[in-house]
């Protein structure tokens, strides 16, 4: 009832919706924000402190408005009301012994458990990144079924074989370089994981299945399928959207999506740098797919 009165007394006092918002704000910035902002940087203090600066401000608020020095002096009560209750706040507290003053807040302990994990997380992932090793890595992906090799040799020979089919002639022959690279690239790594259930113990070494495997994966599923993409004019994107399905089925989502971004990131600088073409994406040749 109150606090209703006297909100009906403030909005008769000014016709003005702009003065009626600065003199609310006038009132509660210094009365209220002044000391929440003291509290949230630990200074504690006693009520009777907090109703003497409060008093101190509504005084300077009330005089401010009778002796109309903001017409004067061109300052809204904002200013000089909080200067004056920190003042008086601050002074009080301490002119008459007040118990508290600042002290560090304490951390809640499950705010401490969260940070010291955090950071936890944060010197694994550095100290991995520090010892990780690419070759490493690529041994811990190879498949452990042999017959998986072949079914990806046959993959990739159909795949890269078929796109190069369906391309037309004049197309192969104004980007022969890159046609010639991935054919020739593509047959060597096809016959050696088509045919690794039959190759000698020797010769099946980590390293050379790693090399193997590198070059399938990531060198011809991404990197020379996204040029072939790009150099037939995206023609081939579905043969692309279908490679990046099988990879997500071969490697956790995490690998297939940063070979994806980088193969096809590779691709694109290497088309337009050495092949010396503008890379042009014309947005009604995807409509009409």
């Amino acid at each position: 009832m109150t606090i209703g009165l006297i909100g009906f007394i403030i909005s008769l006092y000014t016709k003005d919706l702009i003065n009626l918002f600065l003199l609310l704000t006038s009132i509660y910035l210094p009365l209220i924000t002044l000391p929440l902002i003291l509290l949230i940087y630990g200074f504690k203090s006693s009520a009777k402190s907090f109703f003497i600066g409060m008093i101190a401000a509504i005084l300077t608020i009330i005089l401010w408005q009778i002796f109309s020095l903001r017409a004067v002096l061109g300052i809204y009560p904002i200013l000089p009301a909080t200067i004056v209750n920190l003042l008086f706040f601050l002074g009080s507290h301490y002119i008459l012994k007040q118990p508290g003053g600042f002290s560090a807040l304490k951390e809640p302990l499950a705010i401490k458990i969260i940070r010291q994990e955090r950071e936890r997380k944060g010197l694994t992932l550095l100290r991995d990144l520090k010892n990780f090793n690419i070759f490493k890595y690529w041994e811990s992906t190879i498949p452990n079924q042999k017959i998986t090799y072949s079914y990806v040799g046959i993959f990739i020979l159909i795949s890269m074989f078929s796109s190069v089919y369906t391309t037309s002639g004049s197309r192969i022959m104004n980007h022969l370089e890159i046609y010639n690279i991935t054919y020739h690239t593509t047959l060597i790594t096809a016959a050696i994981l088509i045919t690794d259930p039959l190759w000698s113990l020797k010769f099946q070494k980590n390293y050379i299945i790693s090399l193997s495997w590198f070059v399938a994966t990531f060198v011809i599923l991404i990197f020379f399928g996204s040029l072939l993409v790009i150099s037939s004019s995206f023609d081939q994107l579905q043969l692309m959207c279908a490679i990046i399905l099988i990879m997500a089925t071969i490697f956790r989502w995490q690998a297939t999506l940063l070979m994806t971004v980088t193969g096809v990131f590779a691709s694109i600088e290497f088309y337009k740098y050495f092949m010396d073409e503008k890379l042009l994406i014309s947005i009604e040749r995807f409509n009409s797919k």
